[in-house]
């Protein structure tokens, strides 16, 4: 059997009835040809999460479970931590327990892992996508895509430092896989938990180059539970400002290319960089629909 070159780490909390399906998607997947391990991280469920965590660990050696101290809850940004220090694979990637890994997307990411680039992220299939999701999903994650095939990201690594500064790139943790020792060297502590993912991939890709998969190989599940879902205008302007501030922070103390124009990008007032979101957004799908899904969005 080959030695495991890629990690998948799997942090759960209180998604029992999501479980067998994600973690089934993924063992399904494993041959002597394409190995890989799987982490499972439980933060302290109180659902059935666990037993069924453990009747998938004793049925296949490659994964293994993790629990914090006591099996207390520490939240999405210390389970990733615990993950990650335990990883001994040169690649990890990402499988939120919510979501599915669809058949050959492990072989495909395997082979793709050997072109040069410190991250690759794929194209992603909305499962459970509502119609008041529509319009936010079509203004963004085909966006996207189209933007990394217009950049020639599925033909050779690209840089996205700068484009990134802007808005998440990378839709969902699920959809990518990035160097182990890249993740081991960035800050974990994102002033906004729920965009620890933009806030990690703003680092990496300071130091890194990106690849782009067009094949839809992963099932995006949106739910009611979602960490995103909605939020007020109040908040999401204070957060933004925040995130904006400590990535400022963190730039001035990097070593990156244009590192002044950056910096300067990011003193600019919240609205410039909001306004060119929303204008991308509105080209790409309408200005009335996206209007009033992020009227929707921003509405408690």
């Amino acid at each position: 059997m080959k030695t495991p070159e890629l990690t998948y780490i799997v942090t759960s909390y209180n998604y029992g009835k999501f479980l067998n399906e994600n973690l089934e998607s993924l063992c399904q997947q494993w041959t002597q040809e394409n190995p890989f391990n799987i982490i499972v991280v439980d933060d302290g469920s109180k659902d059935d999460s666990l037993n069924i965590i453990h009747s998938f660990s004793q049925k296949y050696p490659f994964l293994s479970l993790l629990t914090h101290p006591g099996n207390k809850n520490e939240g999405l940004i210390n389970s990733m931590k615990l993950a990650i220090n335990a990883v001994n694979t040169p690649w990890v990637a990402f499988l939120e327990s919510d979501d599915i890994s669809k058949s050959g997307s492990v072989k495909n990411l395997l082979k793709i892992m050997k072109i040069g680039a410190g991250v690759i992220f794929c194209n992603i299939e909305p499962l459970g996508l509502k119609k008041d999701d529509s319009n936010w999903f079509q203004s963004y994650v085909p966006r996207i895509c189209e933007k990394m095939l217009e950049l020639r990201a599925d033909e050779r690594p690209i840089n996205l430092d700068s484009l990134i500064l802007t808005e998440n790139l990378i839709p969902t943790f699920s959809c990518v896989a990035v160097k182990t020792k890249l993740l081991k060297e960035v800050d974990f502590n994102s002033p906004v938990p729920e965009w620890l993912d933009w806030y990690l991939w703003i680092q990496i890709c300071q130091k890194t180059k990106v690849s782009f998969i067009k094949e839809k190989m992963v099932y995006w599940r949106q739910h009611s539970d979602s960490l995103n879902r909605k939020k007020s205008i109040f908040n999401y302007l204070n957060n933004y400002n925040l995130f904006r501030r400590r990535v400022r922070r963190l730039l001035a103390q990097s070593e990156t290319d244009h590192k002044c124009y950056k910096i300067a990008y990011l003193y600019l007032p919240s609205f410039i960089p909001l306004s060119i979101r929303f204008l991308k957004m509105a080209r790409f799908s309408g200005y009335k629909p996206v209007l009033n899904k992020l009227i929707g969005r921003l509405r408690k």
